[in-house]
């Protein structure tokens, strides 16, 4: 008989497994994790969150793209996050970097998000569309509060690691660890719309207005189908 090689996807791999890929800047490669697989809940997510969910844990990820990338906040208008300056990085400077070798894989979906006009979550198909973003809080494993809005549910693999473990996983691999901001989220402030959170180097959370957190704090996210292949190195490949 013949010995079939094993084609590695991101379906048949673990959650926790560490994948990487060739991106514009960043000496053409930066490293991900698969951080869930699957819906987290269809009760709050729409069907289009099906799939593999990779989290960018590195702070260079518009650092590089020009001088002026520290110049966007959040949101200079207090605008919550489909609308924020925050958003329009991920969709635009973020996106436009991750190599176009599997970029069209990447999925559109509707995210939870916490809308300040309604006072309250739009989940399912009222979620916010859009392909590269940021995490909310409770995907990052802490729990909703009377301030803190439950924009889904913990992702697997925060539930696996610590908080503190996962986040001095990201210190380590940043070169921003002194810095006061350690990453943003996508979540605001239900108390007062002028703020957004952010996760520090002490890995818990904290609140900054939206006009001064800054881009280059930002760890973003998108998510890929299963059969999305990957090398023998873990390399995203076509």
């Amino acid at each position: 008989g013949y010995d079939i090689a094993f084609q590695k996807t991101l379906g048949t791999m673990p959650v926790g497994t560490k994948v990487r890929m060739h991106y514009s800047g960043l000496n053409n490669t930066i490293e991900g994790i698969l951080v869930h697989k699957g819906n987290p809940n269809p009760s709050i997510y729409d069907s289009s969150c099906n799939g593999a969910w990779i989290w960018l844990n590195h702070s260079g990820i518009v650092a590089e793209h020009g001088g002026d990338d520290h110049n966007y906040p959040f949101s200079y208008s207090n605008s919550d996050y489909p609308n924020s300056d925050a958003f329009d990085i991920c969709e635009s400077k973020a996106k436009e970097r991750i190599n176009t070798a599997f970029s069209y894989a990447i999925k559109s979906v509707k995210l939870p998000y916490y809308n300040t006009s309604q006072g309250k979550v739009m989940t399912l198909g009222n979620g916010v569309s859009c392909q590269v973003f940021l995490l909310s809080l409770v995907e990052f494993g802490f729990s909703a509060t009377d301030d803190i809005p439950q924009e889904g549910c913990t992702l697997d693999y925060f539930k696996n690691s610590s908080v503190d473990k996962t986040g001095k996983e990201i210190i380590e691999g940043s070169s921003w660890e002194s810095g006061r901001y350690l990453h943003a989220t996508r979540s605001v402030s239900m108390l007062d719309g002028g703020y957004c959170y952010y996760i520090n180097s002490k890995n818990a959370y904290d609140r900054v207005l939206k006009r001064e957190e800054r881009a280059y704090r930002w760890y973003p996210a998108f998510i890929l189908p299963y059969d999305v292949k990957l090398n023998d190195n873990n390399y995203i490949i076509t």
